[in-house]
């Protein structure tokens, strides 16, 4: 942040933002993390000798903004500069951070400030977390030991353990990375003996004194046969084990199997917060408000401003856009795609035909699976038996094309 009342804590003197940030600290363990060194970060406060608000940034690869305090225009600014001219730069040098969510607190003073003072012009995603909970001598943890195949192992790792390194099992790479952040990083591995294959991993994603948060991922192959509560129960067994006595689990809203996994493992619901969320390059967050908010909100004007914002980007050729990761005449089919939908929602046909034309110019990979999706979307699905809409249907499957049906392609993203 930039000002004269504005100042960057040093390592030594994170600790004194603890009665700044009492509310976030109770659903947003990685704080203490970043506290306590164990996990990196950056920490601001409005004045030194008297402080009232903190803004606290974990430099992780899912990273977050934490923001708690009074409220004036002098620091909202002050944060926007911050967060446009540090904070976003930096992030992209840090490999795989890709976007990053805001917590607030109190939620009543931030609320209508965060997006239009804090996050000026970067295009912001109003959205959901859940944060649930598993304390110790409160909650029951599922009995995992009876759960398993005969040839299943349950096993416990940490970053220097030879069984991830030096037996070759297959995804123990990404076992590595998902611990990379927190120190000391460890968890439970659910183990295919017969494939020496991880199937399920639950890994620490960072700790502080008593509190820790987790994370899981399990083989799609192996996914709805509970492996994932099982082991996760494992690693709460663990957890519970080394001194940890309140554990966390974080989802997005739409994430039903997560929160599902987390309640027959023992988990109990804690809260539903608010966040707001962008991705740092921003072609990708202009892409990315179009497809995960705006079009799934069937607001099709606002849609359309992002569609023009993507195409600003492209034919001035701007660094945003020659770095991104939305990138290909795939990305470009279904933007086109999205406007063609966005057309006929608002009634103009002709603007639908010309868009599904250009689709069809840069090329197919699966024309049955993109009739499919035509058929499947309300706002095409309307035209069925109309003679110009048919006329256009016959028109894609004879593309010649369709013989490459085998191809993967983009349009299973939707």
């Amino acid at each position: 942040m930039r000002g004269d009342n504005v100042k960057e804590l040093k390592k030594k003197e994170f600790s004194m933002i603890y009665p700044l940030i009492k509310e976030l600290l109770k659903y947003n363990y990685i704080i203490r993390s970043v506290i306590d060194g164990s996990v990196a970060g950056r920490i601001f406060i409005d004045n030194l000798e008297n402080p009232k608000t903190v803004l606290l940034w974990d430099k992780t690869d899912c990273a977050g903004i934490y923001i708690e305090g009074e409220y004036s225009p002098e620091i909202a600014k002050a944060m926007n500069n911050m967060i446009r001219k540090t904070i976003i730069p930096e992030a992209n040098t840090i490999e795989d951070t890709k976007d990053i969510a805001c917590c607030y607190s109190p939620t009543d003073i931030w609320e209508d400030k965060i997006e239009k003072e804090v996050f000026a012009d970067l295009f912001v995603m109003k959205t959901f977390r859940r944060f649930l909970t598993f304390d110790k001598g409160k909650n029951q943890r599922l009995r995992w030991e009876k759960m398993l195949p005969s040839n299943f192992e349950m096993v416990i790792f940490s970053e220097d353990s030879k069984l991830i390194k030096d037996q070759g099992l297959k995804n123990a790479d990404r076992l590595l990375h998902h611990i990379r952040y927190c120190k000391p990083g460890f968890g439970c591995c659910l183990i295919d003996k017969e494939l020496n294959e991880i199937v399920t991993q639950c890994f620490s994603d960072w700790s502080s004194d008593k509190y820790l948060e987790i994370g899981i991922e399990t083989e799609e192959k192996y996914r709805r046969r509970g492996f994932a509560a099982a082991t996760t129960a494992a690693m709460l067994e663990y957890a519970l084990e080394r001194g940890f006595e309140h554990i966390g689990w974080h989802l997005w809203d739409d994430n039903v199997g997560s929160e599902k996994t987390a309640l027959k493992a023992g988990f109990t619901k804690e809260r539903r917060h608010v966040v707001y969320h962008f991705w740092n390059n921003e072609y990708d967050n202009l892409f990315v408000n179009l497809r995960f908010y705006f079009y799934k909100q069937k607001d099709y004007k606002k849609s359309l401003f992002f569609i023009r914002k993507i195409r600003e980007c492209e034919e001035n050729n701007t660094e945003a856009y020659n770095t991104a990761d939305f990138i290909s005449d795939e990305y470009s089919k279904w933007v086109l795609y999205v406007e063609a939908s966005c057309m006929t929602g608002l009634g103009d046909i002709n603007a639908m035909f010309r868009c599904l034309n250009q689709i069809l110019d840069i090329g197919l990979n699966n024309t049955t699976g993109f009739i499919k999706f035509l058929k499947r979307d309300e706002n095409f699905s309307k035209f069925a038996g109309n003679e110009k809409w048919e006329s256009f249907i016959m028109k894609i499957e004879k593309t010649e094309n369709n013989k490459k049906r085998d191809n993967i392609n983009l349009f299973v993203f939707f």
